[in-house]
């Protein structure tokens, strides 16, 4: 087989779940391995997602202005649901079965982030420069001795900061106790081996970085090439006084300005290199916050790793949301956020939930605890990265390859139009098809309607008049792209409100590049 020889990657069974799950038993014998965590549902194809939904129609308001949410946290413990909403200098809580806010009458100093972390029964809301706040789901406490700091690095879950005193030292607190706040723990930024527990190491060039934990959060953004990215090398050893700096089942992640990083085995950095076509166009002076999370999509499924950055303005073309699955080693990416704000809660089942809140001072539900079959992320614009390891073997990922095009297998009601995102990468060199040339160009796929139903498969008129399609008929688009790189995403969005068109496969197609391919699969 010569070099210029197409291999094809053949993404069908699948439907728009962004689930972390095992592999589907009923999946086509050449659907992509890499959609493994795509939930297959009944009608094994790709239908409307709404995406984020509203969450309360009500808002906080004062002088007759809806007023900005700068925090969200909700409290959930013995049955209280509560949520905790710093907004404009005030704390108010909001009871989602009545749907009303309620001002606390606690203050807190405007333009500082404020942070949450739980113990027991409590959760502690502090911002590093006013007093700590408990509450306990009926009344506020406020805790005393707490220090002052410049809280140069947003963190959530545990409370962190550089010490300003000493700049090579990081400061850690918790409320071990629950009613007053204790001595802090210091620990040097040491290269040192015989650090048990070296929670912060120093990376040069680091821009941003997330960790993750089951229950807690940590989030470290910083606005220069010299701040902190968190590295954590063992859990339950030493800090006995710091229970809550563990981590048992988390990762680090961290962006710079050459990509996107995690701790490989050996603890050396790991680049995913799929992720450089995401992350090449952020602006970092802007991020203003990230979180992360581990969400338990319930019985026989696989954790998912979640997390999202916000950069500032709260428009859902500026936030980010991605998921990581372990199993197979891809990412699921989403940008339709309308959310600055991002919050873990839980369902009436206990699983986790996943709310924003909106710069229109609402509050929407990003995960569900549903899907088209099982927990999903509910997003509108899925994505399937890939890298024609079907034909190519795991080698596929180490190659070049000259994306040429796609077929798209659908049918459709009306004649409409089916966006598309493509990006490529290599080692940083990102390429990109549609129209407008960014890394993230959009390219509007037109759909032809279904013909007129033939007379021998008349059924009801009604039926023909609904928002379902009529025919079993199938139509091919064609969508030409010439891109280089190794690795390939194409994103789709499924946020069509009369669910008026299916997919039922996508076969890619790309020439490699300096290698000889496998034999061509039947399609």
């Amino acid at each position: 087989m010569n070099e210029s020889s197409l291999v094809y990657e053949t993404i069908a069974d699948f439907s728009g779940g962004m689930d972390h799950s095992k592999a589907i038993s009923d999946m086509s014998p050449q659907a992509s391995t890499l959609l493994k965590n795509v939930e297959v549902r009944q009608g094994r194809h790709i239908g409307s997602r709404a995406g984020h939904k509203l969450y309360t129609n009500t808002t906080i308001r004062e002088h007759n202005l809806n007023q900005a949410l700068e925090g969200f946290y909700e409290y959930n413990y013995g049955g209280s649901k509560i949520f905790i909403i710093p907004c404009n200098g005030r704390v108010y809580t909001y009871d989602p079965t009545t749907g009303a806010y309620t001002d606390t009458g606690r203050t807190y100093t405007k333009g500082n982030l404020n942070h949450f972390v739980e113990h027991a029964s409590t959760v502690v809301m502090y911002n590093g420069v006013d007093a700590p706040q408990s509450y306990n789901g009926t009344t506020w406490t406020t805790l005393s001795s707490a220090p002052v700091a410049t809280m140069s690095e947003a963190f959530m879950g545990n409370l962190f900061w550089n010490d300003v005193s000493d700049p090579s030292k990081v400061t850690f607190s918790e409320y071990r106790n629950g009613a007053s706040y204790p001595a802090t723990y210091f620990r040097d930024v040491s290269e040192s081996k015989f650090d048990a527990m070296r929670a912060i190491r120093k990376v040069n060039d680091a821009v941003g970085g997330l960790g993750f934990s089951r229950r807690e959060s940590w989030t470290l953004i910083g606005r220069t090439h010299n701040d902190f990215a968190f590295y954590p090398l063992a859990s339950g050893v030493g800090c006995v006084a710091h229970e809550t700096l563990q981590i048992s089942d988390g990762i680090p992640i961290w962006l710079d300005v050459k990509g996107f990083y995690t701790i490989g085995p050996n603890n050396m950095p790991v680049r995913f290199k799929q992720m450089d076509s995401i992350f090449i166009d952020v602006d970092y002076s802007r991020i203003t916050k990230a979180w992360a999370r581990i969400l338990d999509p319930g019985p026989n499924k696989s954790k998912q790793y979640v997390c999202g950055i916000t950069l500032g303005t709260g428009a859902s073309s500026n936030n980010y949301l991605f998921v990581y699955d372990f199993d197979v080693g891809c990412w699921r990416i989403d940008t339709g956020l309308p959310c600055d704000v991002l919050a873990v809660g839980l369902d009436s089942n206990g699983r986790d939930v996943l709310y924003g809140l909106g710069i229109d001072g609402k509050i929407y539900q990003l995960y569900t605890g549903t899907s088209d079959n099982g927990n999903a992320i509910d997003t509108s614009w899925i994505s399937y990265p890939f890298y024609f390891r079907q034909q190519l073997g795991e080698r596929g990922a180490s190659f070049k390859k000259q994306l040429t095009g796609f077929d798209i297998f659908y049918r459709s009601k009306y004649a409409s139009t089916l966006q598309l995102i493509v990006t490529a990468d290599t080692h940083g060199q990102v390429a990109s098809h549609g129209p407008t040339g960014s890394i993230l160009g959009y390219h509007a796929q037109t759909l032809s309607a279904e013909p007129a139903m033939p007379a021998q498969y008349s059924i009801d008129t009604a039926k023909s008049t609904t928002h379902f399609l009529r025919t079993k008929y199938l139509d091919i688009a064609k969508v030409d792209v010439n891109v280089t790189g190794n690795y390939f995403q194409l994103r789709m969005d499924c946020n069509d409100g009369e669910q008026d068109w299916e997919v039922f496969k996508i076969i890619a197609r790309a020439k490699p590049i300096g290698i000889r391919a496998l034999p061509e699969i039947v399609t």
